[in-house]
């Protein structure tokens, strides 16, 4: 299986994440105040837009200083009890070896305890997240971080006052788009062996809005597709301006317990219903493992299909709220809750039908660029469009004439080769 590569390429040293230099400056002063024993506070929140390297600089600064880690997510962790019992684990101690092994402060050893999306723990009065967290601060010997996205949900209430008190806020501001598309993705396509046009690593970043992480995901996506990176290819994935990454969507319904909070994930997606049937159609066997539980799942995604399906042949798209509710309901489908990160799989089908369109793109295009070289019309070139790709597999000096005058794109050479074979 394919490593994630937003986790393959996730910055080893704080120097290496990108951007947000005067918040990373603030993170580093921070631990080195743990460092020198005297703790400026004992946690710091990192605030910001998902995606945008909080968790990769938390992560990078422990390996810089040689730190080790507890890495929780509320997601998993969503008690005040569970929390506590996890998270005090390594805070009241002074500090572990990765194995287990107690190691004095005097030899410098600390342990970081990251709590990824804290703005995501219940609230309830027999669940108290932020009670957990606070009880955490207190008997602390250990430096931690609160992660999120939105900082008004950790600090609402009196709860949240107290903790914003306790906490040094650092914010992270979204990265600019040709800073991601020439200092990550460029990066990214050399290290992978991909031929990557400019605009097109511009197009992505642009369309994900500062999302490293989203970003990555759609170049790895994309480069399923093909070897080459166009900005045709970025298009053949019917990308739109969006607020969430549709694969963080999916994995927040699949890790979800809340119906009304998927609603909410699709909502805030505004990406095609049809397009997020198709990744839980995927994901609900991956993530599920529990039979059972997968054939629930599964079965809202039926249902979800068939409401999809009477929309488009009825023209009644009022039928979409219902389908979305069926999607929703995936996340109440499991009857118990799925620990550790799982790799999710880009849809099946919508590969399929991305090449299949990419390819009769290419043929289309193909065929204008003879019409010109050749002052025929389409119609013509359609004609002796066998007999120009039979040349062009026979004949290496007509091939090369031909990639010279057309600057034939990968594509392109493969509707030739096709064709020239048959």
């Amino acid at each position: 299986m394919e490593t994630d590569w937003a986790e393959k390429y996730r910055p080893r040293s704080l120097r290496d994440v990108v951007g947000n230099e005067e918040a990373k400056r603030e993170l580093l002063e921070w631990a080195r105040s743990w460092e020198k024993g005297s703790p400026e506070s004992k946690c710091v929140i990192l605030e910001g837009r998902p995606g945008i390297g909080k968790t990769s600089a938390a992560l990078a600064l422990a390996r810089d200083l040689g730190w080790s880690v507890i890495e929780l997510n509320a997601s998993d962790v969503r008690t005040e009890q569970r929390l506590k019992a996890i998270a005090l684990r390594g805070a009241e101690h002074e500090g572990f070896t990765d194995e287990g092994t107690f190691v004095s402060s005097l030899r410098g050893k600390r342990k970081l305890i990251i709590l990824d999306e804290a703005d995501n723990l219940y609230e309830t009065a027999d669940r108290g997240g932020r009670r957990g967290i606070i009880a955490v601060l207190e008997k602390s010997k250990q430096p931690i971080v609160l992660i999120v996205n939105d900082l008004y949900a950790l600090t609402k209430g009196v709860l949240g006052g107290i903790l914003k008190k306790r906490c040094k806020i650092i914010h992270f501001r979204p990265i600019n788009y040709k800073v991601i598309a020439y200092r990550i993705l460029k990066r990214v396509c050399e290290s992978e062996g991909l031929r990557c046009d400019p605009k097109a690593l511009e197009l992505i970043a642009r369309k994900n809005g500062g999302d490293v992480r989203a970003c990555l995901n759609d170049l790895q996506a994309l480069s399923m597709l093909n070897r080459e990176i166009t900005p045709d290819l970025v298009d053949v994935l019917g990308y739109r301006d969006i607020r969430e990454n549709i694969y963080a969507a999916v994995v927040k319904i699949l890790k979800g317990k809340s119906l009304r909070g998927s609603l909410r994930v699709i909502g805030d997606t505004q990406e095609d219903p049809e397009m997020i049937m198709y990744w839980l159609a995927e994901n609900v066997p991956v993530e599920y493992r529990d039979p059972e539980d997968m054939v629930r799942g599964m079965e809202f995604v039926s249902k979800a299909s068939l409401y999809l399906g009477m929309a488009k042949r009825r023209q009644v798209w009022s039928l979409w709220k219902y389908a979305m509710d069926m999607m929703a309901a995936v996340s109440i489908a499991k009857r118990r809750e799925y620990h550790g990160r799982v790799k999710y799989k880009f849809p099946e089908f919508l590969k399929q039908m991305s090449r299949l369109k990419a390819l009769r793109d290419a043929r289309k295009s193909l065929k204008l660029k003879l019409a010109r070289l050749l002052h025929l019309s389409s119609v013509q070139v359609e004609e002796i469009l066998v007999m120009v790709a039979s040349l062009y597999v026979r004949d290496s000096g007509f091939r090369r004439t031909l990639d010279k005058f057309l600057h034939l794109s990968e594509h392109e050479k493969s509707i030739l080769e096709a064709l020239g074979g048959a």
